[in-house]
């Protein structure tokens, strides 16, 4: 299944050589509980809508992976479950299939 991850230019190096690790470095979220999995999304524009905030600056980097296993984010305050975000334990490199680097208008 073809997935997104959003992250700042900074990172990329980083991740085309380790791949996308969790708690790595600080992610769009803006919790301070360290999570033991990587984001991932269907939904790119409800990301940069909802959660990437004007200290992200105009730039940011879509990465787009192929990766099987995965599972559906489940909001556990509320029970629900995602339907635009996708959890996985980390993403390896030979998974990355594409990167794109995107302006983001606000």
């Amino acid at each position: 299944m073809i997935l997104y991850h959003i992250t700042k230019m900074e990172n990329v190096q980083s991740i085309l050589e380790k791949g996308i690790l969790p708690n790595y470095k600080r992610g769009i979220s803006h919790w301070s509980i360290k999570q033991d999995y990587v984001f991932l999304t269907n939904d790119i524009d409800k990301i940069i809508k909802t959660q990437i905030g004007s200290c992200w600056g105009k730039e940011i980097v879509i990465i787009e992976v192929d990766i099987f296993k995965y599972e559906p984010y489940l909001y556990k305050s509320t029970n629900k479950i995602s339907d635009f975000e996708f959890i996985t334990d980390r993403v390896l490199p030979e998974e990355i299939k594409n990167i794109v680097f995107r302006h983001v208008f606000r």
